[in-house]
C-alpha cells in the first residue's frame, strides 16, 4: 500500500473534534493573518496584471477575486488570490520544514467553499485547513534533503485534502485527485535567488493545480495510486528516494503541524527576521547611529545564505523580490529606518544611498553550529562593530511569531488592520470589522461563503 492511501484514510476519517484546541486556535490566527496578507498583496507588483489576465480568460462565475471583486472559475481565483497572499511575503511559514503554507491553502479553502455551492461552516473550514497544512508539511519534512523544492510543490496535495472534506469526496475520488495533483506538482527556489516575480506566482500555481486536480477527478479522470512510493512516484522522482516515511505517519492525528507555523512580523523572507530583530536590538540598546556602523556579520545556516546572500543583487537589489530576500538590505533598512514594514519595500529605498552603504557593510557567513541545528530557520549570531572599534555580539534563537514565541490573536488582528491599509482599493471599514468578528469566532460561523465578499472593495 502506498503511503498516500494511509494519508487519505486519515484525512477522510478525521473530524473537527479530533483537532484539539491548539490546532483550532492556530487555524483561526492563520486565517486572519493570511487573508490580511492577501488583502495587502492585492497592491503588490504583478498582481493587477494577474487579475486582469484571469478576468480576460472569462469562464464560469465560481469564486470571488479578493479586493478587486467579481467571480471567475475556481482554479483561476486560486491562481490570483494565492499569489496575492504571497506578494508582500508577510504570510506564515513552517520553520521546521521551510516553505509558505497558508498562502496556498487558506484562500483556496474559501474558494472551494464557494465552488461547493453549499453551506460550509467555520468548523468545516478549520478542519480542512488543518488537514491540508498537516499533509503538505509532513510530505516535505519527510525529505532527508530539500533539493530546492519549495512548499508550493506540495501544495496541490494539501488542496486536495481540503477539497475532499469541503466537497465530500469518498476514498476513490480523493485518491484519484491526489494522483492528478501529483501530475501537476512543480515549483522551485530559483526565483528567490534571481529576484523574480515568479516567487509570488508560484503560490497561485500550486493552489491552482490542486483545484484543477479536484475538478479533473470530479468529471471522471483517474490518477495513479502509487503517488508517493511508486517507481515513478513523488519521492523517487523529487527526493531521489532519500526520505523517511515514518515522518509522514508519526503521531498522525495527535499532532497537527499548523501549530508549528510561524507568523511574520516583517514583510520579507523569514531567514532575515532574526538579523533584523537583533540588529535593531543592538542599535537601540547601545544608541548606535547608522553612520557609526563599521560592519555587521550575520552567522546563520546554509539555507539562509543561499536564499538571502548568495547573489550579488542581495547587496544592491534590482527588484522588490531581491529586497525581500536580502539579509544585507533588510538589516540596512532596519538600521536606517528603525523598522522594516510594508511601506519600506519601495524602489526609492532599495536605491537609497545610505541604505546601500549600510548593506555593503553586512556580511553573511555559514556557521557550522547553526547549520547542525535542525529545521529550516536556524538561530543566528549577529556581530556588530562600530567605527570606534566597539564590538557587540548577540545570539538569538527565534523572534516574535515563532512557535516558541507565538503571536497572540490580538497581534494578528493588529497586523490584519495594517495589511488592510495596503489594499489596492479601499475596503469599507464596516465590512472589515464584520470579517474580523466572524474570523475571531470562526468555529461559530454557519456559512463562511459571505466572508469573502467582506474583503472586496
Amino acid at each position: 500500500m502506498d503511503l498516500m492511501e494511509k494519508v487519505v484514510d486519515f484525512v477522510l476519517r478525521t473530524d473537527y473534534q479530533n483537532l484539539g484546541e491548539p490546532a483550532v486556535d492556530a487555524v483561526k490566527k492563520v486565517v486572519i493573518d493570511v487573508m490580511g496578507a492577501a488583502v495587502a498583496g492585492s497592491s503588490g507588483e504583478g498582481i493587477r496584471w494577474l487579475v486582469d489576465l484571469v478576468r480576460d480568460w472569462g469562464g464560469k462565475s465560481e469564486a470571488t477575486l479578493l479586493v478587486y471583486g467579481g467571480k471567475v472559475p475556481a482554479f483561476q481565483a486560486a491562481l490570483a488570490n494565492c499569489a496575492m497572499a504571497r506578494a508582500w511575503d508577510i504570510d506564515d511559514v513552517h520553520e521546521a520544514g521551510g516553505g509558505h503554507l497558508s498562502a496556498s491553502l487558506v484562500p483556496t479553502a474559501f474558494i472551494l467553499a464557494e465552488y461547493a455551492r453549499a453551506k460550509i461552516t467555520g468548523k468545516d473550514l478549520i478542519l480542512a485547513v488543518a488537514l491540508g497544512t498537516d499533509l503538505s508539511c509532513r510530505l516535505r519534512l519527510a525529505l532527508k534533503k530539500q533539493f530546492g523544492w519549495v512548499i508550493e510543490t506540495f501544495a496541490p496535495f494539501g488542496v486536495v485534502a481540503e477539497a475532499s472534506r469541503i466537497l465530500g469526496f469518498d476514498r476513490e475520488l480523493t485518491l484519484s485527485a491526489m494522483g492528478l495533483a501529483y501530475a501537476q506538482c512543480s515549483c522551485n527556489s530559483q526565483g528567490v535567488v534571481d529576484g523574480t516575480l515568479s516567487v509570488r506566482l508560484q503560490q497561485g500555481i500550486g493552489a491552482k493545480a490542486g483545484v484543477l486536480a479536484t475538478q479533473f477527478a470530479q468529471i471522471g479522470f483517474t490518477g495513479p495510486k502509487n503517488v508517493l512510493q511508486g517507481v515513478y512516484g513523488f519521492y523517487p522522482l523529487y527526493g531521489r528516494n532519500e526520505y523517511d516515511p515514518t515522518v509522514i505517519t508519526n503521531e498522525l492525528g495527535q499532532r497537527f503541524e499548523i501549530v508549528n507555523t510561524s507568523l511574520k512580523p516583517y514583510p520579507c523572507c523569514k531567514h532575515a527576521h532574526i538579523p533584523i530583530f537583533t540588529a535593531l536590538e543592538i542599535l537601540k540598546e547601545h544608541a548606535i547611529r547608522p553612520s557609526e556602523i563599521k560592519r555587521i556579520i550575520v552567522r546563520t545556516n546554509q539555507a539562509a545564505y543561499d536564499k538571502c546572500f548568495s547573489s550579488p543583487t542581495k547587496r544592491s537589489p534590482r527588484s522588490v523580490v531581491d529586497a525581500q530576500f536580502s539579509i544585507p538590505f533588510t538589516v540596512a533598512l532596519a538600521a536606517v529606518k528603525g523598522r522594516v514594514s510594508l511601506q519600506d519595500f519601495t524602489e526609492a529605498n532599495w536605491k537609497d544611498e545610505l541604505v546601500l552603504s549600510i548593506a555593503a557593510k553586512v556580511d553573511v557567513q555559514v556557521d557550522a553550529e547553526m547549520s547542525r541545528i535542525g529545521g529550516m530557520i536556524a538561530p543566528n549570531i549577529i556581530e556588530l562593530e562600530t567605527q570606534e572599534g566597539k564590538r557587540f555580539v548577540k545570539r538569538v534563537d527565534f523572534v516574535k511569531g515563532s512557535p516558541h514565541d507565538p503571536m497572540s490573536l490580538e497581534d494578528c488582528l493588529e497586523k490584519f488592520q495594517d495589511c488592510v491599509a495596503f489594499a489596492a482599493k479601499p475596503i469599507d471599514p464596516g465590512k472589515v470589522s464584520e470579517f474580523v468578528q466572524m474570523a475571531e469566532h470562526l468555529e461559530q460561523v454557519d456559512d463562511i461563503r459571505p466572508m469573502v465578499e467582506l474583503l472586496v472593495a
